[in-house]
């Protein structure tokens, strides 16, 4: 599986790896988007494909952006840049299905 672009830049993403803890996350380097921190390759790279989904809905503001994901004290939402929020949730699971749920 390959990694998406960006769907915040459209920049490829880095895979940020810390030898002492083994965490890893692939990240943007331009705007800081990421996906989950985790042990698992194979999840790292999944959680960056979820979150720039190209396929997730738009909000449904003048500017329509795609969702931003962002992670707050160990809870994850998707926000909007025109004040839009919608967090909450454990998994990057939950917080797109709750984007999709805030949006009908």
């Amino acid at each position: 599986m390959a990694a998406l672009a960006c769907s915040q830049c459209g920049a490829l993403p880095v895979r940020r790896l810390d030898p002492n803890s083994d965490m890893r996350v692939y990240a943007c380097t331009g705007c800081k988007h990421r996906g989950e921190l985790t042990t698992s390759e194979p999840r790292a790279l999944a959680s960056w494909n979820l979150i720039n989904d190209p396929d997730m809905p738009r909000h449904g503001c003048k500017a329509a952006p795609l969702p931003r994901f962002r992670q707050r004290d160990g809870l994850w939402g998707a926000y909007c840049s025109c004040g839009f929020d919608d967090a909450g949730y454990r998994s990057i699971e939950g917080a797109r299905a709750g984007w999709v749920r805030a949006l009908r």
